[in-house]
């Protein structure tokens, strides 16, 4: 995905960015407003709510692990589709180089695109399994989680800004999983998670 592909969205969170990012092109166009447009794609870790996939993964391992669920068998969506994903700390440092280094209303699509940060969310479930420290967790997709409509494929091509900032994720894959199962963790331990 490029900063010319056509926008077809599929869900409400979808659209809701997509929004967000044309309201803010307005302000610039018509009321001079200094916007900086950033698309940023998947980006995780440490904070974000259980409703989003690592997350949600993160957190019912936490559970597993202290005792609050019964079974082992986490609950998941379709686990299929392929991301490529950057730390929330990436993003930041990102989101503020765009301030130094872009231009106002310019587009410009951030995150990882190397193959060490390209996986599919079964893989990351997968990875997140690994990193427990209870035996025999296993995963199951429920109708409750999985949408009507997916994307399969969800890659950026994120050269324009890369090329302007020199901007690269410093962040590993693997630290994404560890912060955020970690922040579940203490969640837990702290009595703040449910």
């Amino acid at each position: 995905i490029n900063e010319k592909t056509v926008l077809r969205p599929v869900n409400p969170y979808a659209v809701t960015k997509i929004a967000q990012d044309l309201i803010g092109y307005v302000y610039f166009k018509s009321y001079d407003t200094q916007v900086y447009r950033c698309r940023t794609f998947n980006h995780e870790g440490p904070r974000r709510e259980k409703v989003f996939g690592i997350s949600s993964y993160a957190y019912q391992i936490a559970k597993i692990e202290y005792q609050k669920l019964d079974s082992k068998v986490l609950e998941t969506g379709d686990t299929s589709d392929l991301r490529n994903f950057t730390h929330v700390l990436d993003i930041v440092r990102a989101y503020y180089t765009c301030l130094q280094k872009c231009k106002p209303g310019e587009l410009y699509l951030i995150g990882s695109e190397s193959d060490e940060y390209i996986f599919t969310f079964k893989q990351a479930l997968e990875m997140l399994i690994e990193m427990s420290t209870e035996k025999g967790i296993t995963h199951k997709q429920v109708e409750k989680f999985t949408r009507p409509t997916n994307v399969p494929l969800l890659i950026a091509d994120t050269s324009k800004y890369r090329k302007i900032t020199n901007w690269e994720p410093k962040i590993s894959f693997e630290t994404i999983l560890k912060d955020t199962l970690n922040y579940w963790r203490k969640r837990f331990q702290d009595g703040t998670a449910d």
